[in-house]
């Protein structure tokens, strides 16, 4: 009776197992046909790709403004020559000493100081015959401000082309489009002891040419600050009764704007 008990008990057990195996089976192979879930990853270089692209094309684009077609504003380069047939002319230093410069205004480097009485050769000068290209007594070369040498007649100095420089050019006009000398025109950058300035006069036609060393940038101011008692606008008392009407510009370097002083007589 007891053998078949077991019996019995022996054959629940092995179909239970079975049946368990079997459920264990059809689960492990439904999970097998089910589709697999993963986090999204994160493709960061295309995402970051795709907004630049989005942000570039979506931009407004920057406006443009075209700048008027002006005449070229010339940069020396080349070194002064005199020419073949001219074979210079004596000077004398007639103030207590002179400095001689590496170009044509009082922004270029200095070289050297001559006492009174040196002995200079003129062998050029710029269209004004404000500065002058010298040889000097111990055969250096350079620039002298004509005002302070013995008065000889500038005239027959060829005008020669000075290295290494930038320049501001313009004129002054008047209503009747003439031109307008002996304009004291100052050039300027910068402030109380910084302030960097040199000045010149118009030329007979209105023009003037500002020279500045090649290494100069930025902004700089020009403006009217006086005129000669002989520009053709003064009186034998050395007074006029115009004005000029816009007597200050502003400009950045390289030059790009025209620069044109007006005067009109009839303006207080």
């Amino acid at each position: 009776m007891l053998n078949s008990r077991h019996k019995i008990l022996a054959q629940f057990t092995f179909r239970a197992f079975r049946l368990v195996t079997i459920l264990i089976t059809i689960a492990i192979l439904m999970s097998a046909c089910s589709p697999v879930v993963t986090e999204p990853i994160l493709d960061i270089q295309a995402t970051l790709a795709t907004n630049v692209s989005g942000t570039l094309t979506a931009a407004a684009p920057i406006p443009t403004h075209q700048l008027p077609t002006l005449a070229p504003f010339p940069t020396y380069t080349q070194s002064p020559q005199p020419t073949a047939s001219y074979s210079g002319l004596p000077a004398l230093v007639n103030v207590t000493s002179i400095i001689l410069r590496s170009g044509p205004s009082t922004l270029f480097e200095k070289i050297t100081i001559f006492p009174q009485g040196t002995e200079v050769t003129i062998m050029g000068k710029i269209s004004n015959a404000e500065w002058v290209w010298v040889i000097t007594p111990k055969a250096s070369a350079g620039w002298m401000s004509a005002q302070f040498l013995s008065q000889v007649d500038l005239s027959g100095v060829p005008v020669v082309f000075v290295p290494s420089s930038i320049t501001i050019i313009g004129n002054a006009m008047d209503t009747n489009n003439i031109g307008v000398d002996g304009l004291d025109v100052a050039v300027f950058q910068g402030n109380g002891a910084d302030q960097r300035r040199t000045d010149t006069y118009t030329e007979l036609d209105g023009s003037f040419t500002v020279y500045l060393p090649e290494s100069s940038q930025g902004t700089w101011y020009v403006e009217t600050v006086g005129t000669k008692c002989t520009s053709r606008i003064m009186d034998a008392n050395c007074n006029h009764t115009g004005s000029i009407t816009n007597p200050a510009f502003t400009v950045s370097l390289p030059q790009t704007v025209n620069i044109t002083f007006i005067y009109d007589p009839n303006q207080p």
